[in-house]
């Protein structure tokens, strides 16, 4: 990478690190408003870890290995163990950033949308709040950033290997599967495509098969964890009978468990299990749509249509799954600020909206949804709105490759992008 390409990233990452370092720390607005239940529930597996305890084996833990070994990592570093999460959790917020403007710069946006892009990311935690480094969630955001990357630019044996890295540290990731694959398909076939996907599932196999082997039942318990658990209380079902609930007369019991609060009750389980077909279906219409549009399509102007299928990806999976806690707007910051063309520019306004709205409620007012407070209620309401929005804007199209601000000596250039380092 020339200086000159360099500075860019350079100046974001200081803009993060000084973002993180002075208002975050220092202004009572996110001073005041954080929440660690999180941060306690990683120290408390730490400590296990650390008197001797083998994960899974001797205590049930609700996450894949790659997030148990983050825990354990935190742990063994100097410092207080929210602040040195914080920390780790900042450089992964700058690797993220520097992924994002290395793929939007391989796809030939503007300097200005390079900027805006990485900007974002930046003040992601004045945008969101202290969540953003005291959940473990930029870890994923940071793995998936450079995977989107590595598909752009064709590295796909780093593609395969980095889809493996965040499905051990979260499931979500998984999702892209089929994207992935059918993107591989269409530039290089179908043998090679699922030749280097089996050697992305095996990755997953070797990281998971040790606790397996010694704790059959306890490795899948992350897995049970998440299928037991009642629809969380920011999620689209919840949000549907908090609204019946003011304003129908909809009686329904709130509920503390799985480290969230959540809905009880038959009628919001069987909407649940609705929106997680809804899910399944979305990101399975997601890869076929994509696939054709594909087939119709040629390099550079492909590479939009993949990244605005998993932009709409990862958004259904926030939109649709029963559980949608604060900490999952990061997972955004990958996929839906890099979108080429007037929507690419909907998409960055729809995302910090989502962003702000998140920060109206949470955590402050977070409390006071339980309660059916309407205002709160409706709050909520509009971000989750605005990520319905969100995923009608990054749904693929015959045009998400072609950028109007983009002129074809401009996507001539870019269609060997210039490698990053």
């Amino acid at each position: 990478m020339t200086r000159r390409a360099a500075a860019l990233p350079v100046g974001l990452i200081a803009l993060a690190v000084v973002a993180w370092a002075w208002p975050l720390q220092r202004l009572a607005f996110y001073t005041r408003r954080t929440d660690a239940g999180d941060v306690n529930v990683y120290l408390r597996y730490a400590r296990l870890m650390a008197r001797g305890l083998v994960p899974y084996r001797d205590f049930h833990i609700e996450y894949p290995p790659g997030a148990t070994f983050i825990f354990w990592l935190v742990w063994q570093l100097p410092g207080h163990y929210r602040g040195t999460l914080s920390a780790v959790m900042l450089v992964c917020l700058c690797i993220c950033l520097v992924g994002v403007v290395a793929t939007a710069r391989a796809l030939g946006l503007s300097p200005v949308r390079q900027a805006i892009a990485g900007g974002i990311i930046a003040l992601a935690p004045l945008l969101l709040g202290p969540i953003v480094l005291e959940r473990f969630d930029m870890a994923v955001a940071a793995v998936t950033a450079w995977m989107i990357y590595a598909a752009v630019t064709e590295r796909w044996r780093l593609m395969w290997i980095l889809l493996a890295v965040g499905v051990l540290i979260k499931l979500v990731p998984i999702a892209l599967l089929p994207l992935l694959l059918i993107w591989h398909a269409h530039r290089r076939g179908w043998t090679a495509a699922i030749r280097d996907a089996a050697i992305s599932a095996g990755l997953v196999i070797v990281g998971i098969l040790p606790f397996a082997i010694i704790a059959p039942s306890g490795s899948w318990y992350f897995v049970g964890y998440n299928l037991r658990r009642p629809p969380q209380l920011e999620s689209l079902t919840s949000n549907l009978f908090l609204l019946l609930a003011k304003y129908g007369h909809y009686r329904f019991r709130v509920v503390e468990n799985y480290h969230s609060i959540g809905v009880h009750g038959t009628a919001p389980a069987v909407v649940a299990t609705i929106s997680t077909v809804v899910l399944a279906v979305a990101v399975a219409v997601c890869a076929w749509w994509s696939w054709r549009l594909l087939a119709g399509s040629s390099p550079p102007a492909d590479r939009g249509i993949i990244v605005a299928g998993a932009a709409a990806t990862i958004v259904a999976l926030t939109v649709f799954g029963k559980v949608l806690s604060p900490q999952y707007m990061m997972w955004l910051l990958p996929v839906t600020l890099i979108l080429q063309g007037r929507r690419g520019r909907t998409a960055v306004a729809l995302t910090v909206l989502v962003f702000l709205l998140t920060l109206t409620y949470f955590p402050t007012h977070f409390a006071e949804i339980s309660k059916v407070q309407i205002y709160v209620i409706h709050i909520l309401t509009l971000r989750n709105l605005a990520l319905i929005a969100l995923l009608v804007v990054c749904w693929p199209r015959a045009s998400s490759g072609r950028d109007p601000a983009t002129t074809g000596a401009d996507q001539a250039a870019t269609a060997t992008p210039e490698p990053v380092v």
